[in-house]
């Protein structure tokens, strides 16, 4: 009723809202978005085919710049503003940039300038995606939205940290997929020739993105090591949150590659880890027997990277353990023949100079960087 008494004349009037004054037309339509998103939550549940209407979703877009200010807090810790961009094809044609900087956010039309990633979705996925009723990780993994671009500003970072506010243990599951991507890629990069296998569509476009070669079948399907492309490989890494598929995965390729290159992560639990000293089949525990799923993914949330260190006379194994301390994870190392050797929590290769080692460490502060290079 109080709208309604509303003149022509006075929409752009302000008045009082307790953040600070507002525009009469803002808390309209803040009012139809309060309205709106409410019935969904209702809606959604009790119809597992209820969508927001085309003309809900236009009116929504526009109130996306509002729920994104609010949802940011500002983070003096971030380095350089990360610019995430949004291409929405239907019902309403819209290109918006969320630029995250220490100081808050920002959405505005998309710029000029080359974005970190860039995402695309219908109108419907932005919309719930911004009123924080869709989170990314989920989106990607649904097909609902696609992204180009650095897949760190894409499962977790600031996006998925900042604007969907995931909690930690969440974020930890889902940057699995990541963590993998980045040991692949790293591998990759230096002669080595990976296939990345999963069965999540997202995590197989990622790689693919990332100029892997991938396969989205069940790797412990009973056709897959006939229909696999195993060329220029030789040896297979199980790096999954299950313990019990990662074991059979060993046990399964271990026809094909042998006992001593199946490799995968440390179990879990205590029970876990018993079971597997009492015979049961598995691979070599890779990267040591504290390197779980959880611990590998919680280092990558707390902002550890994959890095490759050369290694010299003046600069070796040691100076990177003493540069790194405790961060220090050897992963892989590639001798100067271009050999590849695992670390394993019963066996530590010996590096030479020549070698090169593919490690997870903290990421060094500027000035550190700067003494090291």
């Amino acid at each position: 009723e109080v709208f309604k008494s509303v003149g022509s004349n006075d929409w752009d009037n302000l008045c009082y809202w307790p953040p600070g004054p507002e525009p009469v037309h803002t808390l309209l339509d803040q009012r139809i978005a309060e309205l709106t998103m409410h019935t969904w939550d209702i809606r959604s549940v009790l119809d597992a085919e209820y969508h927001l209407s085309g003309d809900a979703v236009g009116v929504l877009i526009e109130g996306v710049d509002r729920a994104v200010r609010r949802a940011f807090r500002p983070d003096p810790s971030l380095a350089r503003a990360i610019t995430h961009r949004f291409v929405v094809e239907h019902p309403v044609a819209a290109r918006r940039d969320i630029v995250i900087a220490a100081d808050g956010a920002q959405v505005g039309p998309a710029g000029n300038e080359e974005p970190d990633v860039t995402f695309e979705c219908d109108g419907e996925t932005y919309v719930l995606v911004m009123f924080g009723r869709l989170k990314v990780v989920d989106a990607l993994a649904d097909g609902r939205l696609t992204f180009d671009g650095n897949p760190e500003f894409c499962d977790g970072g600031d996006l998925g940290a900042a604007l969907l506010q995931i909690e930690h243990g969440e974020l930890a599951r889902r940057l699995g997929p990541l963590a993998r991507l980045a040991v692949g890629v790293a591998l990759h990069a230096h002669g080595g020739d990976v296939v990345l296998a999963d069965t999540n569509r997202a995590n197989v476009s990622r790689a693919r993105m990332a100029g892997l070669r991938t396969c989205s079948d069940n790797v412990l399907s009973d056709y897959a090591l006939e229909d696999l492309d195993l060329g220029g490989v030789g040896r297979v890494l199980a790096l999954t949150s299950n313990d019990e598929a990662n074991s059979l995965a060993a046990l399964h390729f271990a026809e094909v590659f042998g006992g001593q290159e199946t490799y995968q992560l440390a179990a879990a639990s205590e029970s876990q880890r018993d079971a597997a000293s009492d015979s049961h089949p598995r691979g070599r525990v890779a990267f040591g027997p504290d390197v779980t799923f959880s611990a590998l993914a919680d280092r990558f949330f707390e902002g550890a990277v994959v890095k490759v260190k050369r290694l010299t006379e003046d600069f070796d194994h040691d100076s990177v353990r003493e540069l790194h301390g405790d961060s220090l994870v050897p992963l892989f190392a590639f001798t100067e023949k271009g050999g590849l050797r695992i670390f394993t929590a019963d066996a530590k290769p010996t590096l030479d100079s020549g070698s090169t080692l593919v490690c997870l460490v903290d990421e060094l502060e500027p000035m550190a960087r700067t003494a090291v290079d």
